[in-house]
């Protein structure tokens, strides 16, 4: 219980500087050792983490969509930009 309150505290006094994080088209593996590691990490940067992969899953442009235009996302991860790195001639 006190480390419950001392975790509260840090947190409120020293607050997580991260906005949000989008993490893109990981292997296979990621899931399952997120999942397993998610429990022991602040609720509050959990919620800031978004493992998306628009390959597999289009619906997760979704979460790129609250970001970046999918026009501005390379194909290779799901979106419209066909030239990669952004100016180079084709």
């Amino acid at each position: 219980k006190k480390d419950a309150k001392l975790n509260k505290k840090l947190q409120d006094f020293y607050p997580q500087s991260l906005g949000s994080m989008l993490i893109v088209n990981t292997p296979p593996i990621f899931d399952s050792v997120w999942s397993m590691f998610r429990p022991f990490f602040p609720r509050r940067m959990v919620e800031k983490v978004n493992v998306v992969n628009p390959k597999k899953r289009p619906k997760d442009m979704l979460h790129f969509a609250k970001f970046v235009s999918e026009e501005e996302v390379p194909e290779m991860y799901g979106g419209k930009l066909t030239t990669w790195p952004p100016g180079r001639k084709s």
